[in-house]
C-alpha cells in the first residue's frame, strides 16, 4: 500500500480510531502497565535514556 492508500485508510476510519485509542485504567493496572512517567499514585517514575527502560 502506497501513501496515499495509508492517508485513505487512515481518514476513512479517524473517529473510529479516535473513539478507541484508550486504554482502561483498570486493564492498565490488571496488566501492570506503567502509563506516562507517573505511577498510580501520581509519583514520578525513573526512566532511562536506553530502548528499553526498567521502571
Amino acid at each position: 500500500m502506497d501513501n496515499t492508500g495509508f492517508n485513505s485508510y487512515f481518514h476513512e476510519n479517524q473517529v473510529l480510531c479516535c473513539q478507541n485509542d484508550r486504554v482502561s485504567r483498570e486493564l492498565t493496572q490488571e496488566m501492570g502497565v506503567k502509563t506516562g512517567l507517573r505511577d498510580v499514585n501520581g509519583e514520578g517514575v525513573l526512566a532511562g535514556r536506553t530502548s528499553w527502560s526498567c521502571i
